[in-house]
């Protein structure tokens, strides 16, 4: 009998954690986008050196998804204290904070004669991405 785990499909969810050795990433790479998530770092240096003995040697930072790159497979992300990151996010150990929920809004039909829309097509929009908040957990 082999002890391999069996890697299930990650929901995308706020308070899920991913890790890459226990998810099979099959999430569309532009859906996260404007998510907020808490990814996991090794403690500096100066933090270890101040360990208590049993203590966590990672951290959780922070960091709002704000676009995706496909040639390179990344997401760029932002941190509350301004650093910014290229990350391929399926690669990494993370928390989901908080989603975008997206509403969606049907726009006129336009015709040829409607001169307020330069393409005189039929669309759907979407709007702007709300954001369903939670506190982090202390």
């Amino acid at each position: 009998m082999s002890n391999r785990t069996i890697r299930t499909k990650f929901e995308f969810k706020v308070g899920n954690y991913y890790k890459p050795y226990k998810y099979i990433w099959d999430i569309d790479p532009y859906s996260i986008i404007n998510s907020k998530l808490n990814i996991r770092w090794k403690k500096s240096k100066e933090m270890l050196k101040n360990l208590e003995e049993g203590e966590n040697t990672y951290i959780h930072y922070l960091c709002k998804v704000l676009s995706y790159n496909p040639e390179n497979n990344t997401h760029f992300c932002i941190y509350d204290d301004g650093d910014k990151k290229d990350y391929d996010i399926s690669t990494k150990l993370f928390e989901v904070v908080s989603i975008p929920i997206v509403k969606e809004k049907s726009i006129k039909k336009t015709t040829p004669n409607n001169k307020n829309n330069k393409n005189n097509t039929n669309n759907n929009i979407l709007e702007k991405y709300m954001f369903c908040e939670l506190k982090p957990l202390e």
